[in-house]
């Protein structure tokens, strides 16, 4: 926010900043992190006629049985069940935004929350534990081990054996 307040020539902000990990449980951490500062760059935005576009995430729509429906409505937002703090987080601020808007507040001239699955790219090493899934087992791959796998602690879904004749290729 300092270096914001010294600039007359952002044409935009796009924050893709966040405790993304889904194990992270110091929730002032999180809601300081994704929530405030979220916050903080959206008013910013407001007062400057700056647009602003976010990073959500699908962590919003909780396992999923709900479906993924980006219905942008208070009430459909009010149904999502989310399962990490990191995810409540992405969502209550998804769920303040939406309140604004529906209350005519002012907000950015432009703004959108992408609400992104599984990211995953180049120079991911710093992340350590919290790279992708591909970024940890793609050297693996090309080494010719093979990729371990978790199941599913959903009731239906089968085990995958090793013997069941699924092979990667890398």
């Amino acid at each position: 926010m300092a270096w914001l307040a010294r600039r007359d020539d952002v044409s935009a902000v796009v924050h893709l900043g966040a405790i993304s990990a889904t194990t992270e449980t110091d929730v002032d951490l999180i809601l300081r992190t994704n929530v405030w500062l979220s916050i903080e760059l959206m008013d910013w935005c407001t007062a400057h006629q700056v647009p602003f576009i976010y990073a959500s995430s699908a962590q919003v729509y909780g396992d999923g049985a709900l479906g993924f429906d980006d219905d942008p409505t208070q009430e459909a937002m009010a149904d999502l069940r989310t399962i990490t703090p990191y995810g409540a987080s992405k969502l209550l601020f998804d769920r303040l935004v939406a309140r604004e808007r529906d209350a005519g507040r002012p907000l950015p001239p432009q703004w959108a929350g992408l609400r992104f699955f599984n990211v995953y790219g180049p120079h991911e090493g710093h992340k350590g534990d919290m790279r992708s899934v591909i970024a940890k087992t793609f050297p693996a791959l090309q080494a010719g081990e093979a990729m371990r796998l978790f199941h599913s602690d959903r009731p239906g879904i089968r085990r995958w054996r090793p013997d069941a004749g699924f092979h990667f290729c890398a």
